[in-house]
């Protein structure tokens, strides 16, 4: 989206270099360094309306208390109401390791249509699912719905040890977005599929290091391993839908129905 412009405030020289104080930080040092640099994954800033007001690289986004953007997550559920979860990559720079739905990421500043709103997350978010499970979202017009739109702010376990002229300083990531949260029904053909990638370890390990099935006491059991925002939408929207016997899919249609949690 070449029309998005870098926010004004944001000053992207002289960016700090990254170490973290975890075992993957060889990996994650490069990934950040990567990241600081205005680059095509720039994601989408919004004001509090939800309304564009420029771009930012990832990272920055991420950085000192976080910019507000926009980010999507995509919640599988199939007949049984079991949920696929993830486990994120250990090489994740924020919230690594830990349990969450199943994709989510951001829609992105340079990629036509993804600031198109509920349609732009569902584009972005095809394309990231393939990316990550290495399965196609089949029919998303047919299998993938908005059904909750929500503002939160949650900040990463991991601290990064921050090089500055200064000396070593610790750097918090925070997750500061307005999520789609989009539910994804599959049916018995695409379960045998995602199965089969399950069985393989077939999805991309860079980003996910499991892939699993779960139901609503399973999500209960495990509560602590589960990231900031699958909570917040798990307790929210997922849970009452799941354990209600009558559950139907009220799709979100209006952009600015934001529910504040921040």
């Amino acid at each position: 989206m070449s029309n998005i412009k870098n926010a004004n405030s944001l000053k992207l020289q002289n960016m700090p270099q990254f170490q973290s104080d975890k075992s993957h930080s060889t990996m994650l040092n490069s990934q950040l360094k990567a990241d600081a640099e205005p680059a095509a994954d720039d994601v989408i800033l919004v004001d509090e309306e939800n309304k564009i007001i420029g771009r930012a690289p990832k990272l920055v986004a991420h950085m000192h208390g976080g910019l507000l953007h926009r980010a999507f997550s995509v919640v599988t559920v199939d007949s049984q109401k079991r949920v696929l979860l993830q486990r994120r990559a250990s090489s994740k720079a924020s919230f690594p390791n830990m349990l969450s739905n199943t994709c989510c990421s951001h829609p992105l500043a340079s990629v036509p249509g993804d600031a198109e709103g509920i349609a732009g997350a569902k584009r972005a978010a095809c394309r990231r699912y393939q990316f990550e499970l290495r399965i196609p979202i089949e029919r998303p017009e047919d299998t993938l719905s908005c059904v909750w739109i929500f503002k939160y702010k949650a900040v990463s376990p991991v601290a990064l040890s921050v090089q500055t002229p200064e000396g070593n300083k610790k750097l918090d990531l925070c997750e500061y977005e307005i999520d789609y949260t989009l539910l994804h029904m599959v049916d018995n053909a695409q379960v045998a599929l995602i199965d089969s990638v399950i069985d393989s370890a077939a999805y991309n390990s860079d980003e996910v290091s499991e892939l699993l099935w779960a139901n609503v006491t399973d999500i209960r059991a495990r509560w602590e391993e589960m990231t900031p925002w699958f909570r917040i939408l798990f307790r929210h929207v997922l849970e009452p839908w799941l354990l209600s016997p009558s559950a139907c899919v009220t799709e979100v249609e209006d952009d600015s129905a934001i529910i504040n949690l921040v």
